[in-house]
């Protein structure tokens, strides 16, 4: 294996690709935020979307491997969606940490719980908190792999509620543009499922790490 390959290869390679969006964050911690409305706020923005754009991703790939199965750079992402999705989890947390600071006390939190933007972004985190911790090897072993998978689908309806979080707090066409991407690879795929079913074959399954 080549030194390229070893490279590629090596978790700690992807973990400083998942970690380069949050050097922004840095600056705008150490900076002034690059805005009128503070670091905190600034970082609170850049972390949410950073979440929810690596969800998109982690959700896309298996549509993208329906529609390209012979692709290597689904293939090799695919091997590496536990790492994307821990990355979600560790952006959502930042997002939630920030949005604390932001606001400053906990009777303004308690204040805005209720609020359809914030119910479905809490929501939302509190459905990602059981499926980070059972993002390894050992609690997929421990589990069994259909309680695990079962586990993980929970990733849908915390779709659904970023999708709704985002779209409350920022009505402009991006979100709607990602999320309805996202719903044309799912129906792509769905297609290509009755499709294979109907002619006898299956499509395969995505390997992960």
């Amino acid at each position: 294996m080549t030194a390229a390959k070893k490279l590629l290869n090596s978790p700690y390679f992807f973990w400083a690709l998942l970690s380069l969006p949050s050097i922004q964050m840095i600056v705008a911690l150490v900076g002034d935020g690059g805005g009128s409305r503070g670091p905190a706020h600034e970082i609170l923005e850049w972390a949410g979307v950073l979440a929810t754009l690596l969800l998109i991703i982690a959700l896309g790939l298996s549509p993208l491997q329906a529609i390209f199965p012979k692709s290597r750079v689904v293939a090799w992402l695919l091997q590496r969606r536990r790492y994307i999705g821990v990355a979600v989890f560790s952006y959502s947390l930042v997002h939630l940490a920030f949005y604390l600071v932001d606001l400053g006390s906990l009777r303004a939190v308690l204040d805005e719980l209720t609020a359809p933007v914030i119910l479905t972004g809490w929501v939302a985190f509190f459905i990602f908190i059981p499926m980070a911790v059972t993002s390894n090897a050992v609690m997929t072993r421990a589990m069994g792999w259909r309680r695990w998978k079962m586990l993980q689908r929970g990733v849908y309806p915390a779709a659904v509620l970023v999708m709704a979080h985002w779209l409350i707090v920022e009505l402009e066409p991006g979100p709607v543009i990602f999320f309805a991407l996202l719903g044309a690879l799912e129906l792509c795929r769905l297609w290509l499922t009755l499709s294979n079913r109907k002619s006898g074959h299956e499509l395969r399954q995505p390997t992960e790490a």
